[in-house]
């Protein structure tokens, strides 16, 4: 196995070797089965932890996030709080991929109201979601988009920098989808053969899903016309 592949599964550091040197010639008192002093109940070897790959640490079962996914919040409040955008960017907005159930039946709930009214304006369609029982739901997606500062969701935003965070935030939303799958082939492909290009790969999979993260904002011109100063780079 080339060493950059057994580094990363731990081979060649102490604590993958202590069973091995634990098996020869009983000399680890760790090991009662091998007569160490005290002939005691053999105790178990303690193993290196297992690789858990990004994706994985990023899921709801391990990190106990109870969130729904940021970008995903992004897409559908900036069409709760601009539904003005909806009718212009309707296919998109339908054909989300979306993760989080909540979020999806929401997102159904918005494109039923604006068919029945297109020219439905935030707060109105802010109070009929309520009336579908919707309201707790917006209530705490809106305190996580201005937690993490994502104000182009927000009602306050201008129409244009809604659209222009939208569209990025989407674009990055359907590059990050496609990044997991091919993360997932390429973890699958190391397990099978764990060479140093198939590590390469994966990490270079792993490399790009985080750059991606935390550039909504890096168009030129986004958020003058809601009255805030673009930073320079």
């Amino acid at each position: 196995m080339p060493s950059g592949a057994r580094e990363f599964f731990g081979y060649g550091q102490k604590g993958g070797n202590r069973q091995q040197r634990g098996g020869a010639g009983g000399g680890d008192r760790r090991n009662g089965a091998n007569g160490g002093p005290g002939g005691g109940a053999s105790r178990p070897i303690r193993q290196p932890p297992p690789i858990i790959s990004e994706s994985l640490k990023r899921s709801t079962t391990l990190s106990g996030r109870v969130q729904p996914p940021l970008r995903e919040v992004v897409l559908i409040m900036t069409m709760a709080n601009h539904p003005g955008l909806v009718p212009d960017l309707l296919d998109e907005f339908a054909q989300i991929e979306l993760t989080n159930r909540e979020l999806d039946s929401l997102r159904t709930q918005i494109l039923e109201i604006a068919a029945e009214d297109p020219h439905i304006e935030s707060g109105g369609l802010r109070d009929r979601l309520v009336s579908a029982r919707f309201g707790d739901l917006l209530d705490k997606l809106d305190l996580q988009i201005e937690r993490c500062g994502n104000w182009q969701a927000r009602a306050d935003a201008s129409d244009r920098d809604a659209a222009d965070g939208w569209m990025q935030a989407l674009t990055l939303h359907r590059k990050a989808r496609t990044l997991h799958k091919e993360l997932k082939d390429a973890e699958a492909a190391l397990a099978t053969d764990p060479s140093d290009a198939n590590l390469a790969q994966m990490i270079d999979i792993q490399n790009q899903m985080a750059n991606s993260d935390g550039t909504e904002a890096l168009i030129e011109g986004f958020g003058l016309s809601s009255g805030r100063r673009q930073k320079s780079m």
